[in-house]
């Protein structure tokens, strides 16, 4: 085995709220046999080359080249590398509040293997700021904590790429017209749906109706400028495809039981 170990663990600043605690780049050999439980350590390791084993709270994956695997505190886990093919690996311990939010949020719960991952960028520049800030712990932290954050958003999009409901395609396209004049026919065209079938999707999905939810998006748009710009109300109406102010105005009220004038004097300090 053949392995550089970078120890950060005197640098530990409890006021941060990341830390790293050691990197590392592993040549792997049959040596490499590894078992935690209750793991005290939260890791991420990218395989550059090779194969292994990974059993992680009762589940069994195999991390190859470009694939990612992460060792969430907390956890039972045990790995190997494998004798004809061993994993040339790069690894960071980390922990804090701020890894732990982000870890929360970012990376699907109970998924401890991302396979195919296109980070080997985010890796060596993980590896280039470590060079570079290597006797300066506090600015290696922050430009680390940047690129970990990129690796999380990665990983973040690229699970929820999943096909979308019908539902959601016409959503998103009252969400894109919602500044614009309603228009049923031009989705219909768009998505090559009869009107009767998009109304029924949607209101099975959203419990209202296209329209209802365009106008309700429209009204929070109007609410947005009233509240965050001095645009006239006039041009406000303009923007948002109103035919005209009073018919804004009216409309607004009846959501509202404020004139936009009226609303705008209220919200805004």
């Amino acid at each position: 085995m053949n392995e550089k170990i970078l120890n950060f663990a005197p640098y530990y600043d409890e006021s941060l709220p990341l830390n790293i605690r050691m990197m590392g780049e592993t040549i792997c050999d049959d040596t490499i046999d590894v078992v935690r439980t209750k793991s005290e350590l939260t890791a991420l390791e990218y395989i550059d080359d090779g194969c292994g084993t990974l059993e992680i709270e009762g589940r069994c994956v195999y991390p190859q080249k470009n694939d990612v695997f992460f060792l969430k505190k907390g956890t039972c886990h045990h790995y190997y590398s494998s004798k004809e093919n061993p994993w040339h690996k790069y690894w960071i311990i980390f922990d804090g509040p701020l890894a732990e939010m982000l870890i929360r949020e970012y990376l699907p719960q109970d998924i401890y293997h991302f396979p195919n991952c296109e980070c080997k960028d985010i890796v060596n520049n993980v590896i280039g700021i470590v060079k570079k800030y290597r006797d300066d712990y506090h600015r290696m932290v922050d430009e680390v904590t940047v690129e970990f954050i990129k690796f999380l958003v990665y990983i973040k999009h690229r699970e929820d790429k999943k096909p979308d409901s019908l539902a959601d395609r016409i959503r998103r396209r009252l969400d894109f017209y919602v500044e614009q004049e309603f228009s049923l026919d031009r989705i219909c065209s768009e998505l090559n749906y009869s009107k009767n079938h998009i109304i029924q999707v949607f209101e099975d999905s959203y419990g209202e109706t296209p329209y209802q939810y365009y106008m309700e998006k429209k009204l929070e748009a109007a609410k947005i400028y009233l509240q965050n710009t001095t645009l006239p109300v006039g041009e406000i109406a303009e923007r948002l495809s109103y035919c005209d102010q009073r018919y804004f105005s009216a409309c607004f009220k009846s959501n509202t039981g404020m004139s936009p004038t009226e609303y705008r004097k209220k919200m805004q300090p």
